[in-house]
């Protein structure tokens, strides 16, 4: 199995969708830097999260957070009628959250830093 971990800021809120059988996906992508000085770039790499852990952590996952997020990651080609093009998608299986923006969760207090929260984690114990 491969496992991709990276650090990087999210780039908007997340969304949080439920589809077929009930199941609940949390999507968002990560900004990470590669490279430094002249040779410095920004890659994006698109990430979801299921189930009970998708609908617990939706909250915190917003535009600005830095987070570590790893887990299993794959290529996925797509086309339009104007381009076409591949992402990197990563099935997060463990993610911790390192900063939280100046904005709250609404109704909720922000959560520790550095939290973990890894892969079989039936709810995030924040």
């Amino acid at each position: 199995m491969n496992i991709l971990t990276l650090v990087g800021r999210v780039g908007q809120d997340g969304e949080l969708r439920t589809i077929s059988n009930d199941k609940t996906v949390l999507n968002f992508s990560v900004a990470t830097d590669i490279g430094f000085g002249e040779n410095k770039s920004t890659m994006w790499v698109r990430c979801s999260i299921w189930g009970n852990r998708a609908q617990a952590i939706a909250p915190y996952i917003l535009k600005g957070t830095q987070v570590t997020v790893s887990g299993p990651c794959k290529l996925r080609s797509w086309e339009n009628a104007e381009k076409s093009g591949t992402d990197l998608e990563l099935d997060a299986r463990d993610v911790a959250l390192h900063s939280v923006p100046d904005r709250e969760p609404a109704a909720q207090a922000a959560p520790p830093a550095n939290q973990v929260v890894p892969e079989g984690t039936p709810e995030i114990p924040f």
